[in-house]
């Protein structure tokens, strides 16, 4: 199958470049779109190689701060590989649909070499019939959502190379088993600057989540001869 494809809003930004996006419109950032309509500064092909695979929301999609201070585009130049980002940052996804990208990742012909996992507050909903995102505000029952959702990530990447982060600004109560996970790069890690577009961390964080990412999967067997 082919590389999953986003949102109708985003997938129609692709091959264009705008300073206006998404939350931001301010006119300070210039967002590049490649050919399928992810922010990004190359294009992707249905069976490339040597990728490193980035899913989350619109913090992984870095509004406000340029792309190549974005975690994303930082770790994966810095680990040596292309960088396949599929966030997606004008819509409020949901841990659900971060679930959905990645199965769609993983039924497409790419040669991942790694997967890095954003999920995003567990009391989001995204109803992808109106493009709508509300929030629930029982915790045992988001809790119970995003367990299952990261057991099935978990069972999808049972033979990956893959680590995860969490942004959940309700702080849930989570157990052990996903704060304290071996993949786990960091929970709820503090926003030490914004980019001043609707609370998204800016380009200090990204620097730090970057550091965290590399370190992280430099101890993969994959990337040891990088220590």
């Amino acid at each position: 199958m082919s590389i999953p494809l986003p949102y109708a809003d985003q997938f129609e930004c692709r091959n264009e470049t705008l300073e206006v996006y998404a939350s931001d419109r301010r006119g300070q950032v210039q967002y590049q779109f490649n050919n399928f309509g992810y922010r990004n500064n190359i294009d992707y092909e249905d069976t490339a190689q040597n990728v490193g695979v980035y899913i989350g929301s619109s913090i992984t999609a870095g509004i406000g701060v340029d792309w190549p201070k974005t975690f994303a585009s930082s770790s994966s130049h810095a680990l040596g590989v292309n960088c396949y980002h599929f966030a997606q940052g004008c819509t409020g996804v949901d841990n659900q649909e971060i679930l959905r990208m990645l199965q769609g990742v993983k039924q497409s012909a790419i040669d991942v070499k790694y997967y890095v996992i954003q999920f995003i507050q567990l009391n989001r909903q995204y109803d992808s019939n109106t493009g709508q995102t509300t929030h629930c505000h029982n915790h045992s029952e988001n809790i119970g959502k995003f367990l299952t959702v990261f057991d099935q990530v978990q069972n999808l990447l049972a033979n990956d190379h893959w680590c995860f982060l969490g942004c959940d600004e309700q702080q849930h109560a989570l157990p052990y088993s996903v704060t304290k996970h071996a993949r786990c790069v960091t929970w709820n890690p503090q926003f030490i600057d914004l980019a001043g577009v609707g609370g998204h961390p800016g380009e200090k964080w990204h620097k730090m989540i970057n550091q965290a990412v590399v370190n992280k999967l430099r101890n993969f067997e994959l990337f040891a001869n990088q220590l």
